[in-house]
């Protein structure tokens, strides 16, 4: 009996050696949580090694979308986002939008946040996009459930960057953030919601 448990040991270990996997101990191994980490420690591959990755129009393509890694709390099913994580969250989005994260850009998506509630796992927003990442459909609606918090910032930029939400996004890379934008920023925040909010 201890030779077998001496040779899963050294089989585990040649595993997460040869793995790539650095931020995982053998523990997550035998858990099986080391791939969870070494996903959430990827960062998409870009074709032109810049570090402004977010298209600029066009449909979304997951490569890329630029999400800051393993810097996320996780957002579980139904919780509101809200205090430093909402920041820490506004940022990653406002990251992987190529937008600056200044002040006004985070108060926005934080209010964005506080109009859309709890929702999906890590979809602080209640994207609908369909991606290899969902774990579950919530509700009627089509709002999704991610499998990690990377996933969903992923999601959200994703959705904004595809079309329907360009004044959303121009407004955001412009710094000035969505509060009294009104006009197009107005229609496209009716569209996300269905209609049920216009301003944040």
């Amino acid at each position: 009996m201890p030779l077998a448990i001496g040779l899963i040991a050294l089989v585990g270990a040649v595993l997460l050696l040869g793995s790539g996997i650095t931020d995982a101990s053998f523990a997550d191994v035998l858990t099986g949580k080391a791939g969870q980490i070494f996903r959430e420690n990827q960062t998409p591959a870009t074709s032109s090694g810049s570090s402004s990755t977010a298209p600029s129009s066009g449909s979304p393509n997951t490569s890329t979308v630029n999400v800051p890694a393993g810097s996320l709390p996780a957002l579980p099913y139904g919780t509101a986002l809200t205090g430093a994580a909402a920041k820490v969250w506004a940022a990653a989005i406002l990251k992987a939008l190529s937008a600056p994260v200044t002040s006004a850009n985070v108060s926005s998506l934080e209010d964005w946040f506080e109009h859309e509630g709890g929702g999906g796992q890590n979809n602080p927003l209640n994207t609908t996009l369909e991606t290899s990442d969902v774990v579950a459909t919530i509700n009627s609606a089509g709002v999704r459930s991610y499998s990690t918090p990377a996933a969903g910032v992923a999601a959200t930029a994703q959705t904004l960057l595809g079309s329907g939400y360009s004044a959303i996004v121009s407004a955001l890379r412009a710094g000035t953030g969505l509060a009294n934008a009104g006009g197009a920023v107005s229609s496209e925040l009716s569209t996300w919601s269905g209609g049920g909010y216009s301003s944040l």
